[in-house]
């Protein structure tokens, strides 16, 4: 969902106008209350502008449990160049300019650190690529203290090198004290209904191209596969990225 109303960009992008066949199909999910993931891709100098009115909308409609703002990867398109890709914490600076209120590009490299702590003590792998962070659906309440959080990760690194069950009480022992009831948001699995109804999941980043892949870490950490291999030999989206990028650095597509 790269724009909700600016048929130019959505032509530019996709190739024709479908923004009203996406918001009927989204009425319909909603009606249905099935759980929904925005997907919105960021190019430079085009959708900027875009990004305010998306992702409010996604905070507004709570069956949208997650909403993804990812970098454009230029695959050889006719209309746009490698120019306009982000790096990764570009992006997140770019996104964050747009919601001052709500968020600062340093909160979100704080809360990926505690994302990445969170999922080693619970063994889920999550992507290394993407920058997370939880925003309200009203307002500007914040689920954490930007202020204590460093200082307890920093503690919490230390205490580590020495014992890592008394790390990790450490830790949630100090989480639970400044979230309160929003703990429950980071204990269960980092996803459930509480964060949907009163959080939304925002993801930010980009994927791996042929100059940063790193294969050990993605068929490690990495949630999704793409099957055109067959479902013996899956890969990972940042794979088949790679593998396209390969077929169409061969000739311009449009």
């Amino acid at each position: 969902m790269d724009t909700l109303k600016n048929e130019s960009i959505s032509r530019k992008i996709r190739g024709g106008n479908f923004i009203s066949h996406k918001l009927r199909a989204l009425q319909n999910l909603k009606k249905l209350q099935i759980s929904t993931n925005i997907i919105q891709v960021i190019i430079k100098n085009l959708n900027e502008g875009e990004m305010q009115s998306v992702l409010n909308f996604s905070r507004k409609n709570k069956f949208i449990t997650r909403h993804r703002m990812l970098s454009y990867e230029h695959l050889g398109r006719t209309y746009f160049s490698k120019d306009q890709e982000f790096l990764t914490d570009e992006l997140v600076e770019t996104v964050a300019a747009h919601f001052p209120k709500l968020f600062s590009f340093e909160e979100v490299h704080y809360f990926q650190k505690l994302f990445y702590v969170l999922a080693v003590l619970k063994k889920i792998p999550i992507c290394y690529l993407y920058r997370n962070l939880f925003i309200p659906r009203n307002g500007y309440c914040k689920i954490l203290d930007f202020e204590k959080l460093p200082k307890i990760l920093d503690k919490f690194k230390v205490i580590w090198r020495e014992n890592k069950k008394l790390a990790e009480v450490y830790l949630f022992t100090n989480l639970k004290l400044m979230m309160g009831k929003y703990f429950l948001i980071l204990e269960n699995n980092f996803h459930n209904q509480f964060c949907a109804k009163n959080f939304l999941d925002v993801a930010m980043g980009r994927s791996s191209n042929l100059f940063d892949f790193d294969e050990k870490e993605t068929n490690q950490r990495c949630l999704s596969a793409a099957f055109n291999l067959g479902s013996d030999s899956n890969i990972s989206r940042c794979e088949e990225n790679i593998r396209l990028h390969a077929v169409s650095s061969k000739g311009e597509v449009s």
